[in-house]
């Protein structure tokens, strides 16, 4: 009798929910409970995004199925942005969040791959979706209740019960398919493994002979044959160095001095040709600087250098008055050594020679500065020297011309090894004198100098470093040999 009454019970709660017009249903929310299986391609990244609302609760499980390594890179981001949990070249894992009214952003990331392909299958689980329903808004609709020696609320908590176990069942059943297809794919591919390297890479019957990336010795395979594992082992951009904007613009600044030095240059060559400054100022000057720059020298040098013993004053002094003595008395001669040849062809020459000195410098250790780069600054300090009033300019010019583009650079140096703070403000120094300079006798020339020394001083450096995100260098087995083994030993 007590198991008839139970059944009349239930039979006439069902049909009081069905004379509600199924307004009951209302209080079992829809499953919220959905997974995907998706591949993503080497080099790719996917990413999601779940509507979720206050206070609910969202549970993400995920595994990679199928693919070299079978690992990958998860992120999951709140609507404002936030990442919440990140994991790292992982091939499964279960996160929970507590969410709040809005869109959370979750991602799978296979940008570290070149070349295999990831097989994904996540599940997503949402509790709590329906915190605007009332759940207790069935019961205005039935009637008759009393009737009933059970109560309606036993009956919907054991109907809710095996709901949820039979979620929780599908659940499972679902993950452990997801472990079995992982599993699968797996052995599948270590049979092929075990098959390739057993049968031959003909499939056919034969020694267990590996392949070796040699050819010196005889193999049962052909001489461009590699194996499958040929491009897993692809880097791209390895040891790329990273720049500093101001740091790069700090090395930029020797080359805008360098063009500034040859600017400086001209500019005294001008004033000597318009009778503007004489032979006489200019020397002593260049002398006067001269030796103020051979003591800075001397006192930014170390006392002992390795693997050359330092040069002594009285060998520095017979240098200077070897090439001083030669030049003024072959002055007279390098004065008419251009006289057969036009002034526009003597200009053209000197410019050349002063671009091809700019070019070929070495502004990574201009001390001492490079035979081209120096004879050319000469050929042109010679060439623009002819075409000055006496031999005494042509003297003075050419003397000028060797301390700026041989003993300048040498000091400089110092100065970038020793004092950098000092060498950042020589070389803005000597930027501004360089463009003053042309400035008083060619204001067009200035402006073109000015423009010139910001773009490779500022533009140039800010080129570099943005170019630096574009640069794709792959490295791989087909790369040279690199012999690691010490071999100091077999040369003694």
């Amino acid at each position: 009798m007590e198991v008839d009454r139970v059944v009349w019970s239930v039979l006439s709660v069902f049909a009081a929910l069905l004379s509600g017009r199924f307004v009951v249903l209302a209080a079992f929310s829809q499953s919220l409970d959905s997974d995907f299986t998706f591949t993503l391609a080497a080099g790719r990244k996917e990413c999601f995004y779940q509507t979720m609302k206050k206070d609910a609760s969202l549970e993400i499980e995920y595994q990679v199925l199928d693919g070299a390594g079978l690992d990958v890179d998860f992120i999951i981001s709140s609507p404002s942005g936030q990442v919440l949990f990140s994991d790292y070249r992982k091939s499964d894992g279960v996160h929970t969040v507590e969410t709040e009214d809005g869109d959370y952003m979750f991602c799978f990331d296979n940008t570290f791959s070149s070349v295999s392909e990831k097989l994904i299958f996540f599940e997503l689980i949402l509790d709590n979706m329906d915190v605007d329903e009332d759940p207790d808004n069935w019961k205005e609709y039935v009637h008759g209740t009393d009737m009933l020696d059970m109560k309606l609320e036993d009956i919907m908590d054991t109907i809710n019960n095996v709901k949820s176990r039979l979620g929780k069942s599908v659940q499972i059943q679902t993950v452990l398919r997801a472990f079995e297809a992982r599993d699968r794919n797996v052995q599948e591919s270590n049979f092929d493994r075990v098959n390739f390297w057993v049968m031959g890479p003909d499939s056919a019957p034969g020694p267990a002979v590996p392949w070796q990336k040699v050819l010196w010795e005889r193999q049962p395979y052909p001489d461009n044959y590699v194996d499958q594992r040929f491009l897993e082992e692809l880097r791209r951009n390895e040891g790329i160095r990273q720049y500093r904007y101001w740091a790069v613009v700090k090395e930029a600044g020797f080359v805008g001095q360098q063009l500034s030095c040859v600017a400086i240059f001209i500019t005294l060559w001008l004033y000597m040709e318009q009778g503007l400054l004489s032979p006489e100022r200019l020397l002593w000057t260049s002398l006067i600087c001269a030796l103020l720059g051979y003591g800075l020298h001397q006192a930014l040098t170390s006392q002992v250098e390795s693997g050359c013993e330092p040069r002594t004053r009285l060998a520095d002094l017979q240098s200077a008055t070897i090439f001083l003595s030669f030049t003024f008395g072959f002055s007279p001669i390098l004065k008419t050594l251009t006289e057969s040849v036009s002034t526009d062809t003597v200009y053209a020459m000197s410019a050349v020679m002063l671009l091809a000195h700019l070019l070929s410098f070495p502004y990574a250790h201009p001390s001492p500065p490079g035979s081209l780069s120096l004879n050319a600054a000469l050929f042109a300090s010679v060439c623009l020297a002819s075409r000055l009033p006496g031999a005494l300019h042509t003297f003075a010019m050419l003397s000028c011309a060797l301390m700026v583009f041989a003993l300048w650079p040498c000091l400089l140096q110092r100065l970038r090894e020793n004092a950098p703070g000092h060498f950042t403000a020589v070389c803005v120094g000597v930027c501004v004198a360089g463009v003053g300079g042309l400035g008083s006798q060619s204001p067009g020339g200035a402006v073109l100098l000015a423009l010139a020394l910001g773009s490779v001083t500022l533009l140039c450096p800010l080129l570099l470093i943005r170019l630096q995100r574009h640069k794709d260098n792959i490295h791989g087995p087909w790369d040279e040999a690199e012999i690691q083994e010490d071999l100091s030993h077999f040369i003694q």
